[in-house]
């Protein structure tokens, strides 16, 4: 049944009525740039239109009956155009619109890598994503390369441990990126306010050599870098969440204020059931991000995030029912300098960051301390026919474990036995790099990449490679491959304990585009070894995105995983689907994820522990699989533009519609011999509104 729904989904994609498909690319009438985030609109019915991606592309689904219409394009910064359907061409030029501020041309690190990525996201493309609830980390995690489980916004890319992923931040590498994080590193949502986010571009396989330390695929988020045009502001108001943000125009300077509040009590209200198990939660958040320029030739960009948070949930175990609270404090600053030199741009990118972590259960009490500071210079030169990148970086963790903690994972009353435990880890990795990108022809892009660790403290000497390979077959057909070998020295998120991790990689992403339908096919094959220990995953992906008629979009991505050794990620099939409909300034949308159930190890006998007055059990080595997860979401939004410089967007969501029970584990009795599904997200309204002015 489930499945049947998730083509149901798709298959409407198919009965679309008469209608003309515009595609084109929308540029600057002065330098020829793209113009990311265009919006062209029928004059006659705002409702039908279309945005440009980071290419400056669009497509537009106009049905006949308004082909005498015309089109309205705009962009800010840029005079409007009104072109009629018959006249609108493959190139859309616009010219810059004089105003009296003074401009701000940011110059941003280049990413040499682009032609390599898999797909890139741009800011709008993150808020009307209905499986992301606006953060750009589910964002990622809705794409068919992600093989994320757990509903989390940590992410796992084609059958690999979200450890092995790196998530950067304007090029600096964010550890512990979510918010809400378990000891095992899985939050709720991301640390990224998306109002601040540009773009992002997402690596599932042979991560570029431009970035350090993941073996598993790269997501690189950039903040933006437009120049304010005038002074405005924003509010969010929801069930849970409170927030604020101020953009500033500082001469030169742009200036983003940012803060919000996120109590428990009205989502709790209204979501009893849903929420039985949390008692309460609570956050504060808030940031500054400037950016601008230094003389001219001199760009900078300035992010500072500090949160605060909380919560308290009821701990299920056989010897122990009661309260765990979690108590956390987190902060980071990101900070980039470009110059324009020598021919080429010179890059420092330096980032910092902290967390304070108490947890509290039972007897068991104790303190996590993160810090990690990153140092990177690097330079890039383009010539007509190749581009290079060279630099240097150091990546340096410092974690430390302090606090009483149970003998036994099976005993933990507090009476039972303790340990007090005080240990510090450290990973501090200083590596240089170089990639080089050649243009062999217009059809033809070849990209070879070499990164070398020059300290060996604690870890061993390592070189890492790759090749990239893209050949643009026409407008509609593309083809990457790529092959390498990738090295990780870090540490684990919820131990603290060092990890090393080497990754060989093969990849192949056959992509085909033409106007209302994109589609790729993806193969790969990994071989890892993490700390002496090997494994392997085979799958592939398939996806495809359907427009049709003027007003609705669907897709479907389908997933296989093959894995050796102890992986959640052997799946057989993975399921993702969406449905829009956009009538007017509605948007109506409906997300499902189906994938096969997750193994597990059951218990196969148990033993009473005299001793301890506690049962101990045993777990068996054969495995066995949950029930199919399957979950449907729906989101309805509306746009009032209530005049020129004050909107407002209202909004409401039901995850889990369906109320499905997916378990995610079994809680048990004290004997063991019963048990009672622990389960994953249920039934969950929220709802809200942003007004901007």
């Amino acid at each position: 049944m489930r499945y049947v729904i998730q083509l149901l989904l798709f298959l409407m994609a198919f009965s679309g009525s008469a209608q003309q498909m515009l595609s084109g690319k929308v540029k600057d009438a002065e330098t020829g740039e793209a113009l990311i985030g265009a919006n062209l609109y029928l004059l006659s019915d705002f409702g039908i239109g279309a945005v440009t991606n980071f290419e400056g592309e669009f497509v537009l689904s106009v049905p006949d009956q308004y082909l005498q219409d015309s089109i309205l394009v705009s962009y800010i910064g840029y005079a409007e155009q009104v072109l009629a359907i018959t006249d609108v061409g493959s190139i859309i030029s616009l010219d810059p619109r004089e105003t009296e501020m003074m401009a701000v041309q940011v110059i941003a690190e280049p990413l040499i890598a682009e032609e390599f990525k898999f797909t890139r996201v741009n800011k709008i493309e993150v808020y009307t994503n209905p499986a992301a609830k606006a953060d750009p980390l589910l964002a990622v995690n809705s794409m068919p390369a992600s093989t994320t489980t757990d509903e989390s916004a940590s992410i796992s890319l084609r059958g690999s441990s979200p450890i092995e992923t790196g998530i950067f931040l304007n090029n600096v590498p964010v550890y512990d990126a979510v918010r809400y994080a378990q000891l095992n590193g899985i939050g709720t949502f991301s640390l990224f306010n998306t109002s601040l986010i540009q773009n992002v571009t997402v690596f599932p396989g042979n991560p570029p050599l431009e970035f350090g330390n993941s073996t598993s695929g790269v997501v690189s988020i950039t903040t933006e870098d437009t120049d304010l045009e005038e002074n405005s502001n924003s509010v969010i108001v929801s069930l849970a969440n409170i927030g604020y943000q101020r953009n500033q125009k500082l001469g030169k300077i742009n200036m983003k204020l940012f803060s919000n509040y996120q109590p428990s009590q009205l989502i709790m209200a209204f979501n009893p059931r849903a929420l039985d198990q949390l008692d309460y939660f609570d956050s504060k958040d808030g940031g500054i991000y400037l950016y601008g320029n230094i003389g001219g030739s001199v760009s900078f960009k300035v992010y500072n995030y500090l949160l605060n948070e909380q919560y308290r949930y009821h701990f299920i175990h056989p010897s122990f029912i009661g309260n765990f609270d979690q108590n956390r404090l987190k902060g980071f600053n990101v900070t980039n300098l470009s110059w324009e030199a020598a021919g080429g741009t010179l890059s420092w990118n330096q980032g910092y960051s902290f967390a304070n972590g108490h947890y509290d259960y039972s007897a068991s009490d104790f303190e996590v301390l993160n810090r990690s500071i990153y140092q990177g210079l690097s330079y890039f030169r383009a010539a007509e026919r190749y581009h290079i990148k060279f630099g240097l970086s150091l990546d340096a963790r410092k974690m430390s474990i302090d606090g009483t903690f149970f003998q036994y994972p099976f005993a933990l009353n507090h009476n039972h036995p303790t340990f007090q435990l005080a240990d510090t880890n450290q990973a501090v990795t200083l590596e240089a790099f170089g990639y080089y990108k050649y243009y062999v022809s217009n059809s033809w892009i070849l990209g070879a990449g070499l990164r070398k660790n020059l300290n060996q403290l604690n870890q061993r000497n390592y070189l890492s490679k790759q090749l990239n390979l893209t050949h643009i077959i026409d407008r509609q057909w593309k083809v990457i491959a790529g092959v390498g070998e990738y090295n990780k020295f870090g540490l684990y998120e919820n131990s603290g304990e060092l990890h090393t991790i080497k990754s060989k990689q093969a990849s192949v992403d056959v992509f085909y585009n033409r106007p209302g339908l994109i589609s790729s096919l993806s193969l790969f094959a990994k071989s890892n070894k993490t700390n002496g220990v090997d494994s392997e995953v085979v799958g592939f992906e398939l996806f495809l995105d359907k427009q049709f008629w003027h007003k609705w979009s669907a897709d479907l991505a389908y997933t296989y995983l093959s894995t050796t050794g102890q992986s959640p990620y052997d799946l057989s099939y993975f399921f993702k689907s969406n449905l829009s409909f956009k009538p007017g300034y509605w948007t109506i949308s409906l997300n499902s994820v189906y994938r096969q159930g997750l193994t597990y190890n059951p218990i196969s006998s148990v033993e009473y522990r005299e001793d301890l007055e506690v049962y101990e059990p045993t777990i068996s080595e054969s495995s066995n699989r949950f029930e199919d997860y399957f979950i449907l979401n729906l989101a309805v939004s509306r746009l009032f533009p209530i005049s020129e410089d004050f909107t407002m967007v209202t909004f409401c969501s039901v995850n889990n519609a369906m109320n499905h029970q997916n378990i995610r584990g079994y809680s048990y009795d004290f004997d063991y011999s019963a048990r009672t599904p622990e389960l994953l997200s249920r039934r969950l309204i929220y709802f809200g509104a942003q007004v901007n002015f």
